[in-house]
């Protein structure tokens, strides 16, 4: 059991163990907190119970800054799906980012772009995509071609 720490009578003394609030966060850290919970829910099993927490800072975020119903950003994306590359196996992964567009080295001879919202690739002339929402399917499948390319 963790012991109370008090700061004498009424006195609040905050919880060390405790993120601070939100509304105490400057723009550069909110960004990096942003950045930091998108990477963990990539990162986290699929399934998993840690989804949970995850998710709900990451909306309360999203709420506080307002941007709930903006689409997401380029480099966003791509970090994500690097994240999730990294699950399956793949470490040899380039990103390079601006503030439209995001490219994904997966391979010599397999390359993904977004542009945030969507996900592309163009294999033998014919172009698959994916919503930035199902990052996991893009994964999976990129994932799946690096493999059958590979020597």
């Amino acid at each position: 059991m963790r012991p109370q720490v008090t700061g004498g009578p009424g006195v609040a003394v905050p919880d060390p163990g405790r993120p601070p609030a939100l509304s105490t966060l400057t723009p550069g850290q909110l960004e990096r907190t942003r950045r930091e919970l998108a990477a963990a829910l990539a990162l986290a099993r699929p399934g998993s119970p840690a989804h949970v927490p995850i998710r709900a800072h990451l909306a309360a975020h999203l709420r506080r800054t307002g941007r709930q119903n903006q689409p997401a950003a380029p480099a966003s994306t791509a970090a994500t799906l690097a994240a999730m590359l990294a699950r399956h196996g793949l470490t040899r992964i380039y990103v390079a980012a601006c503030s439209v567009i995001a490219v994904i080295s997966i391979s010599a001879a397999l390359t993904a772009w977004t542009n945030g919202p969507i996900t592309w690739i163009t294999r033998d002339g014919q172009r698959e995509t994916w919503p930035a929402a199902d990052t996991q399917a893009a994964a999976a499948r990129l994932a799946a071609l690096a493999r059958h390319d590979m020597p």
